[in-house]
């Protein structure tokens, strides 16, 4: 009933009550500590992927190829939140950056290549190809979708380097080559 410009409310009981409980669950639902996720507005590839998604990819598939190396073997990891982007083309980019891991004195860096490039060749959509250099080391190419790329080689005596390359896309306006994100 509406009197002037005062609102009576004669509600039910059963009415007051779920009225509640839909205010209850819209002020949890504000409170939550997750933050709200905007849909991406940035240029995607032509396999969908935004930036967000080609930097995830890239940073999924080298923690797993690191997950490859055995726990009693590594001293540290580092791998910086931050990579570059980097030319596929003159139109498409990839998102660069890597991880570094430290091994224990000693250990036998072919014998984690080995299992790496065992691994990686079974994995559908992936392919692996294997570099001996002059010196004796070894780098494991991974190659798998969307032009993606994936280093893994010795660097230095008893150092492990994993350098990603995301699968290719064109970048959104206002970003270049070089960018870091």
């Amino acid at each position: 009933m509406i009197t002037g410009d005062r609102f009576a409310f004669a509600a039910t009981r059963p009415f007051r009550q779920t009225l509640c409980l839909a205010l209850l669950a819209v002020s949890l639902t504000s409170c939550s500590s997750a933050p709200l996720r905007e849909p991406s507005t940035s240029a995607t590839s032509p396999t969908g992927l935004s930036i967000e998604d080609a930097e995830a990819t890239a940073v999924d598939v080298m923690n797993k190829v690191a997950a490859e190396v055995p726990e009693a073997a590594e001293i540290n990891r580092e791998q910086p939140d931050i990579g570059t982007w980097q030319s596929c083309d003159a139109t498409r980019h990839s998102w660069a950056g890597y991880t570094r891991i430290v091994l224990q004195p000693g250990t036998d860096i072919d014998a984690i290549l080995d299992v790496v490039e065992h691994r990686w060749s079974r994995v559908d959509s992936f392919s692996v190809d294997r570099t001996i250099f002059k010196d004796g080391t070894s780098r494991i190419d991974i190659s798998g979708p969307g032009d993606s790329l994936y280093l893994v080689r010795q660097e230095q005596i008893d150092y492990l380097r994993i350098a990603a390359f995301s699968p290719c896309l064109t970048l959104p306006e206002g970003m270049t080559p070089g960018d870091d994100f």
